[in-house]
């Protein structure tokens, strides 16, 4: 996997937000590409907007003058091969008198307004999208529930946060904005922008060495009786979240009820999902009465579910079992629903890496709940099994030859994005660069075009669907399913990278991005069968399918390039 791509994406990313002269103004806090480096990308966070007092007034004054002319969809896309200039600085207003940030208060201190749990086991939604029928959608406001939510801690790669203000009560709600900033200068120069505002505070996650990209999609919604959890394959962007009727993504959303009487869990007694949460958010550097807020929910209802992150660095031992593609195969074996018989996999991505035969086979082993990466049987089979830092087993893997039968990846021919509503100009949040596809290396046999179900529209998400048959009482076999939702595209980046560590000459994890997203096993009745036909259509009404399934091959058709 070539070690530029995150540096790719990010420029994909900058030059997707390129703004012509003819469309209406962005916010005053945008930062245009122009203005921007793709080796120092800075989202546009719009910090020194955030005077709660002023703001509320102002978002309802915005709201009144707003038009439906108001240009909120991913601005033009350009192909100029100049790359854009270094950033300019947010530029920053200062408060009269400072106040003092005293920490998050606790959401039940204040009278609010708690609506009863919507999703108390957990759902999986596409995103409204503007000009579509409405059907198991759901719109950020919907998400967000400004009326009730005490606290959000928010997370993403992309920002428009004067767009974002408009869907909160900006001057009830305390934040925590969980920002990339590489830099130490960067984090710095986000601190000082508000180190005044007491609703407001940042989380840094680490970015040493060759981690370039904090992609994670994580929303923690503290209300006063419940915690919604919320993983989206969405930015904080309008455009994402379909207010501009291009753009397609999913959002998996549980709700927590509070514990009662002032009890809190203990760690070594959370659920899975529980303790993946929390060891993510221990990474990330959250701050501790974050972390013990969330310790005051009752995770039992998330038993079911697995939680999946990357964490971007390096890791050693146990860390590297836990992180990355070892941590999916970790989940999947947890959730009971790892086997050594073939799977098949669909995997849907709005960004596809360098790929190889090696790489797709390293996730789908770890699909299958392997120990590594490189064909070590799963726990509980009827094989011995092989330690992910060991000695790496001697059963083969599944034959290249044959991963076009069990492998599916979906991405959009160059065709089906310039049909699309919002056309070429709206794809430049979708990435794939044509050096990698027309590699000899490349497994373009793989490839299927990616239709939305909603004519038109262009996809963000990043779902993978795996289906398959373990062995159950004795001899008998049972089939299984589950589907990973979240922020992980298929590339090394996003699942990282088994490498030997040149000072202990241990074998380490290595990944240059921050990812986290669910995995949902499909329901088993009584008897142990799986609800439902073993097709993609046993998805259908937990998942759902977004796309049209088995989807078109390429044949003669070449996938969209983000830059030619």
């Amino acid at each position: 996997m070539a070690d530029s791509e995150d540096e790719d994406l990010k420029l994909a990313i900058a030059l997707s937000l390129e703004q012509s002269q003819s469309n209406a103004a962005r916010p005053t806090n945008f930062i245009p590409a122009s203005q921007t480096s793709p080796h120092d990308f800075r989202e546009a966070s719009g910090l020194s907007q955030l005077d709660r007092k002023a703001m509320e007034k102002e978002r309802l004054a915005r709201i009144a003058a707003r038009t439906c002319q108001r240009s909120i969809s991913p601005p033009e896309l350009t192909r100029n091969s100049e790359r854009p200039n270094k950033t300019r600085r947010l530029n920053c207003g200062h408060p009269s008198s400072p106040v003092k940030n005293n920490g998050l208060p606790d959401t039940q201190s204040d009278t609010y307004t708690s609506a009863p749990l919507q999703y108390p086991a957990g759902i999986v939604k596409r995103t409204w999208a503007l000009g579509h029928e409405r059907s198991n959608d759901i719109k950020i406001e919907e998400v967000l529930q400004s009326d009730s939510v005490r606290i959000a801690v928010l997370s993403a790669f992309q920002w428009d946060t004067e767009w974002l203000l408009d869907k909160i009560n900006a001057s009830r709600t305390k934040f925590v904005l969980v920002m990339q900033a590489k830099e130490e200068a960067q984090r710095q120069e986000y601190l000082r922008e508000t180190q005044n505002w007491p609703h407001v505070r940042l989380c840094f996650p680490p970015m040493l060495g060759q981690v370039s990209c904090m992609h994670s999609k994580l929303m923690l919604l503290f209300h006063a009786e419940y915690l919604r959890v919320v993983v989206p394959s969405a930015n904080l962007v309008p455009y994402d979240w379909g207010e501009t009727g291009v753009m397609e993504n999913s959002v998996f959303l549980i709700d927590l009820p509070r514990l009662s009487d002032n009890q809190r869990m203990v760690r070594g007694e959370l659920t899975p999902f529980g303790e993946e949460l929390m060891y993510f958010v221990d990474a990330m550097g959250m701050q501790e009465d974050v972390k013990e807020g969330l310790l005051k929910f009752d995770f039992e209802k998330t038993k079911h579910l697995g939680f999946v992150h990357t964490i971007g660095g390096a890791h050693l031992g146990e860390k590297g079992k836990r992180t990355g593609f070892p941590g999916l195969g970790r989940v999947v074996r947890s959730l009971g629903v790892q086997t050594e018989d073939p799977i098949h996999i669909d995997f849907a991505a709005s960004s596809i890496g360098s790929l190889n035969d090696g790489f797709l086979r390293t996730i789908y082993n770890a699909a299958k709940g392997q120990e590594d990466g490189s064909g070590a049987p799963s726990s509980g089979g009827k094989r011995s099994k092989s330690d992910f830092f060991g000695k790496t087993s001697t059963i083969k893997s599944q034959p290249a030859e044959e991963m076009k039968d069990y492998f599916r990846v979906y991405f959009p021919t160059d065709e089906t994005v310039h049909r699309s509503t919002g056309g070429p100009n709206n794809g430049g949040t979708i990435c794939l660069q044509s050096k990698w596809y027309d590699a000899a290396t490349f497994p373009r046999e793989i490839m299927r075009d990616y239709q939305s179900k909603r004519r038109g529209l262009l996809s963000h998400n990043k779902i993978m669907y795996v289906r398959g048959q373990q062995y159950g009482e004795g001899d008998a076999k049972r089939p299984i399913a589950w589907a990973y939702m979240g922020s992980a595209n298929l590339s090394e980046s996003a699942w990282g990278k088994k490498v030997t560590d040149r000072a202990t000459k241990q074998a380490k994890l290595t990944a240059r991005n921050w990812e986290c997203g669910v995995v949902i096993p499909m329901p088993m009745d009584t008897s142990g069968v799986l609800a439902g036909a073993l097709d993609m259509n046993v998805f259908k009404d937990i998942i759902g399918l977004p796309f049209e399934i088995p989807g078109q091959d390429y044949g003669e058709k070449r996938p969209w390039f983000f830059m030619g």
